[in-house]
């Protein structure tokens, strides 16, 4: 049979993005920071677009809805664990008088008490200064030294020659080579300064810091000075190692790794940085209102507002325009009203995935997180009839800020576990462990498998591994690791 070309109409069935949902797609899944910065860039090539000093108003709520109270409570601090040879005891020594934080249930930290001000109240003008560096702090001393011309320029220079955490960045001979000076006398110099606080400070390197410390504490002595020697046992934890090196008992080594752990590796970093901290704002509210219903609001504050430029708008309509002008006005206009309506249905989304995840994690909310309740994406999917992808989109870096603190919207998603015939999440069982972790005695820490038989008694089946893998997301170390941290 002979072929010939021939024509043939089909009908079939695509799913096409437009460019205004990629565009709704692409602003739902960014942060604040990113939104704000993608925003400047479109006002930035758009005439037809700018901010507005108002936020954006949050979509209408029904009448007659519960009021609550502020919802803003207290902002966990993000504190990660410290491995290695230093633990959290560290910086005890360092902390500011009066200053006291709590560690919540989620293993972050809150400020528990209010730090008065600085002159009482009585005055405003001195609570805005600016805050002293490191660096202002040591160039503050060093009048007391009573340096003579050239010993001064030598500590001048060697001061800026100090890295963020106190330590000489420079040998001492490119100092001597750039000031001109013999490398004695940048020594003689650098042990004046070695005197100044934040003891530990000009050190060249980290055992010469914390033998400075040591010397400050009045604990520098001969085995002391030994054990410094071997820093890279007490990274290991390895006492018994320690005492076979430096000829001596472990008891005799005990006293002395513990004022060494206690020590600050980075003496420089007590002090603010000039760059000022970046405050985390979340997305969502959760209060409870006075009749005891949950309310969820957006946070008006974090939600951009743009305006179109009406007198382009109307150029559009009134004025006869060239054909580039035109079309290029009418190109701006079209993508200023996406703009407007991506933004709103952004935040009617987050909105809806909001409530739909209050209304199921209610038990989290008002008993804590041991009652937190296994949730997926599918689920709260077939709840607000939106597709997977369009979820991961919504929680992604977004927070949500409830009475029991500040969270990734994230945390509230979890497997299911069975327990008792029941279902729980893992993050209740992650919570459960680091509960039994601290309530252990320290010379007898639980092992992965005592935890697993422990849970097991609470109707709680699950592996060794999986106790593992819970207690290494929370980071907390092995039962070994926290016996030879005790000792």
């Amino acid at each position: 049979m002979a072929q010939a070309p021939k024509l043939e109409h089909r009908q079939t069935q695509r799913l096409t993005m437009t460019p205004e949902l990629q565009l709704s797609l692409k602003i739902l899944q960014f942060d604040q920071v990113d939104l704000a910065s993608y925003l400047a860039g479109e006002i930035e090539n758009n005439p037809l677009i700018e901010f507005s000093d108002e936020g954006t108003p949050a979509p209408p709520r029904e009448e007659g809805a519960d009021e609550g109270e502020d919802p803003r409570g207290p902002e966990p601090i993000d504190a990660d664990l410290y491995t290695s040879v230093f633990t959290n005891d560290a910086g005890a020594e360092n902390t500011p008088e009066g200053q006291d934080y709590t560690q919540d249930y989620n293993g972050g930290f809150h400020e528990a008490h209010a730090q008065p001000s600085v002159n009482g109240g009585k005055n405003l003008e001195p609570n805005f200064q600016r805050e002293e560096t490191f660096h202002d702090h040591i160039h503050d001393q060093l009048p007391l030294l009573m340096f003579g011309p050239k010993a001064a320029m030598i500590a001048n220079y060697l001061a800026e020659s100090l890295d963020e955490a106190g330590y000489i960045a420079p040998p001492l001979k490119e100092v001597a080579a750039a000031l001109g000076c013999a490398e004695k006398e940048v020594e003689e110099v650098l042990r004046s300064l070695q005197d100044l606080e934040p003891a530990g400070i000009f050190a060249r390197d980290l055992k010469e810091c914390l033998k400075l410390q040591l010397k400050d504490k009045d604990r520098c002595d001969d085995l002391a000075l030994e054990v410094l020697n071997h820093l890279d046992l007490i990274a290991r934890n390895d006492i018994s190692g320690l005492a076979k090196v430096c000829k001596t008992s472990e008891k005799e080594i005990i006293p002395r790794v513990k004022s060494i752990r206690k020590l600050d590796p980075k003496p420089g970093l007590q002090f603010a940085d000039s760059d000022p901290l970046q405050t985390l704002i979340p997305d969502i509210f959760v209060r409870q209102g006075k009749r005891g219903a949950w309310r969820i609001d957006l946070n008006n504050d974090a939600l951009p507002r743009l305006l179109i430029n009406e007198k382009y708008s109307l150029a559009l309509k009134d004025k006869p325009l060239k054909k580039n002008d035109s079309a290029y006005l009418r190109d701006c206009q079209t993508r200023a009203g996406w703009l407007k309506r991506a933004l709103d249905q952004r935040a009617q989304t987050i909105l809806r995935v909001s409530q739909a995840l209050v209304d199921h994690q209610l038990d989290f909310f008002e008993s804590g997180v041991r009652h937190m309740r296994p949730f997926t994406y599918g689920e709260i999917a077939k709840v607000t009839d939106l597709h997977e992808s369009t979820i991961s989109r919504v929680v992604q870096n977004k927070y949500l800020s409830c009475p029991r603190g500040v969270f990734k919207m994230r945390y509230f998603f979890s497997a299911s576990l069975t327990a008792e015939g029941a279902h729980t999440s893992g993050v209740a069982v992650k919570d459960r462990i680091k509960e039994l972790i601290g309530r252990e005695k320290a010379a007898n820490p639980l092992s992965d498998e005592k935890i697993s038989k422990l849970l097991k008694a609470d109707g709680i089946t699950i592996s060794r591994r999986t106790v593992m893998k819970y207690r290494e997301s929370l980071k907390i170390p092995s039962s070994f690791e926290r016996r030879q941290k005790e000792i």
